[in-house]
């Protein structure tokens, strides 16, 4: 069942399925709300199309590649993984930002001048001339408190910023509470937050961890360990887990795969040296 709902001008949503999206578009003359409705009912397009492709996106990344044959979306989560060269994924790692990124795209085509898709989370934005927008960052997913915030503009580059850790839509195997990356579009940021938020793993009594159909039967990465719970862990362990993480966002920004990133643990936060020169505590 799609439930549309427009929020306020030149905003909409919808929920459908597992999928909760919100569109934000503004054209030359302020907030559009016909185009935002567009966009809601496309992004429900774009996730049947995902859905179609089920056999194909619950693949290993290292046994499927892209084809004419797939739809736009498809061929952009294989992508998307198979940029981080690691044989553990599938391309489902970077669904959420994929569909967000082909709503954008989609939107900019209609005239959309400043375009923000919020899928769960996974942004994909698109600034015209002039364009800023201010991007708040939680420090853990369960937790509704915007810790920093920094702002984008269209010199940045960055079209796409998206976060992954314990308490997100998708499973980890780290114990980040919140992975966030800045990235050229959304699905490379989203498949990159999953990668960096899986690096933010240590041994510990205190982690619980569980095969990933356990949790979920209907997971694309059965067999695999992923966390399910973290007890009290000392400071040093938690730093240690921060700095795996920081370490794997660095390779990826020394491939220009990512252009920044953020890893938390709860008030503990590391960061890319691009992104502290420029965040704002709040």
């Amino acid at each position: 069942m799609k439930e549309f709902r427009l929020i306020k001008e030149g905003q909409a949503s919808v929920q459908y399925g597992p999928m909760f999206l919100v569109v934000t578009v503004y054209d030359i003359h302020g907030p559009n709300t016909p185009l935002a409705l567009e966009g809601v009912k496309k992004g429900t397009q774009v996730f049947d199309q995902v859905a179609r492709y089920k056999q194909v996106i619950f693949q290993n990344i290292c046994e499927v590649k892209e084809s004419p044959d797939y739809p736009d979306v498809v061929n952009h989560m294989i992508q998307s993984v198979a940029r981080l060269d690691d044989p553990t994924f599938t391309p489902m790692a970077a669904v959420a930002g994929c569909i967000a990124d082909k709503v954008a795209d989609f939107l900019v085509e209609k005239g959309g001048q400043k375009v923000i898709v919020d899928n769960g989370g996974d942004i994909a934005i698109r600034l015209g001339n002039n364009e800023s927008i201010v991007v708040g960052i939680r420090t853990a997913l369960v937790s509704h408190r915007i810790r920093c915030k920094v702002t984008l503009f269209k010199s940045d580059r960055i079209g796409g910023v998206a976060t992954s850790g314990l308490g997100g839509h998708s499973f980890t195997k780290g114990i980040a509470t919140a992975s966030t990356v800045f990235a050229e579009n959304a699905g490379y940021a989203d498949a990159a937050a999953t990668f960096i938020g899986n690096k933010t793993n240590i041994e510990d009594p205190a982690i619980e961890r569980r095969p990933a159909e356990q949790i979920n039967l209907l997971t694309d990465i059965p067999g695999h360990l992923v966390t399910y719970r973290v007890g009290t862990l000392s400071r040093e362990k938690s730093l240690q887990a921060l700095q795996n993480g920081l370490e794997a966002a660095e390779f990826l920004r020394t491939r220009s795969i990512i252009q920044d990133a953020l890893i938390a643990i709860h008030e503990d936060i590391f960061m890319t040296e691009g992104l502290r020169e420029r965040i704002i505590y709040c």
